[in-house]
């Protein structure tokens, strides 16, 4: 009834997301009912036309994509994750950028911690199935902060929660998200829209969502050092070299968080996430890809085939760190130590990225063990195989 009634005036800033997502979180995005899918689909035909400005209109569009991807046959990882809604339309410049990742990420996780405790002390509703024991809730906390801090601290404005009582942790959370930047607390509503109500869900879907902020920062400073390196500033793209090295160890701790999910929970509410799986991220192919070109057999990998403008790019031979790094090498128009300093900061992305896979691995085996993959992938038979993969592989290497 509130969505017709809305389209009786349509405003795009008027429209009533919040009650559209209390709804989807109270069935599930697989669950939703036929005529609230038909009311949702007449008001995105309303919105086309709808009063307000542009950006209004654009986002309501995306927004209705991501809570009708199932019904239009579009679900995938990135309509689950909402990140269309949830990175900012444009990209501030690189420093900013990374400031602004650093502080989405801290607040998706104190978001995700202000509902454990919230639900824990009978605060919140939503997703009220297979609650998790207290003794997980304050494993998830203690993980969840640790990220979080770290995460503030590369965007230099630390909030850091004191550790205490599990309700007073939970009001310093709810205070924490009301000092959240402009526009980042209708970002977290409008971006935890879980398939069905399992409680882990919500937590599930908070890391996924920093992962992928990770993996977009990544890429960001990928290209940063190949246009420093292309530009023989080698100083700049060692540091954009070393700043990857310090994101990607901040974001190891994210595996500890998620490993508290509750194993039964993990295996219910999977079922009904078929067609969305981290294979499809873009972001993460994209940062794989600048870093060095992939083997032949990765390239024609389900890995790669399920982001065919990554893709396509790698097939055109994009340019990449390895390459820009060994041009610049080759050119001698650098400090004699440069090509060993770059040869050091490769080697520890390597090694840090080689954790994050195995970290990956081992708890995938003891979350699902052998069964298959959301995204019709393998599941961990193929995590496995691809662990030996390296980062900065030369383009003329065939082995991996």
């Amino acid at each position: 009834m509130e969505l017709d009634s809305w389209q009786q005036s349509p405003l795009a800033e008027e429209f009533p997301y919040a009650n559209v997502v209390r709804y989807v979180r109270s069935v599930g995005k697989h669950f939703l009912a036929t005529p609230v899918v038909e009311a949702l689909v007449r008001a995105r035909a309303a919105g086309t036309g709808a009063a307000g400005d542009d950006t209004a209109r654009d986002h309501l569009r995306r927004f209705l994509s991501v809570v009708l991807d199932k019904h239009d046959g579009t679900y995938d990882y990135t309509t689950y994750t909402a990140l269309d809604l949830l990175r900012p339309r444009q990209a501030p410049p690189l420093q900013e950028f990374e400031d602004e990742v650093g502080t989405r990420i801290a607040f998706l996780l104190y978001d995700a911690l202000a509902f454990e405790s919230g639900a824990a002390l009978g605060h919140r509703s939503q997703l009220p199935c297979m609650r998790p024991s207290p003794e997980v809730v304050e494993k998830r906390l203690r993980h969840g902060l640790r990220v979080a801090v770290e995460m503030d601290m590369l965007s230099g404005k630390p909030l850091t929660p004191k550790v205490s009582g599990l309700q007073e942790r939970f009001d310093q959370l709810t205070e924490v998200i009301e000092t959240a930047p402009s526009g980042m607390a209708s970002r977290l509503d409008q971006t935890l829209m879980p398939v069905y109500v399992i409680h882990d869900e919500y937590l599930f879907i908070r890391v996924l969502q920093s992962f992928e902020s990770i993996f977009e920062c990544l890429a960001r400073l990928a290209s940063e050092a190949i246009r420093r390196l292309e530009a023989r500033d080698a100083e700049e793209a060692l540091r954009s070299l070393s700043a990857i090295s310090r994101v990607l160890s901040g974001g190891l701790p994210l595996f500890s968080l998620l490993a508290t999910m509750q194993r039964e929970s993990f295996e219910f509410f999977r079922k009904f996430t078929e067609g969305a799986s981290a294979i499809q991220s873009v972001n993460y192919k994209t940062f794989e890809a600048l870093c060095g070109t992939p083997a032949p057999e990765r390239v024609e990998s389900p890995a790669f085939r399920s982001v065919p403008q990554v893709r396509g790019r790698v097939l055109e031979s994009m340019t990449t760190v390895r390459g820009a790094a060994d041009a610049l090498i080759a050119s001698r128009a650098h400090e004699p130590d440069v090509g060993a300093r770059l040869a050091r900061e490769m080697a520890q992305i390597e090694a840090v990225h080689q954790r994050w896979k195995r970290t990956h691995y081992r708890l995938a085996v003891r979350m699902i063990g052998s069964v298959s993959g959301t995204g019709y992938t393998e599941g961990t038979p193929y995590l496995r195989s691809v662990i030996d993969n390296r980062l900065f592989r030369r383009a003329e290497e065939t082995t991996h």
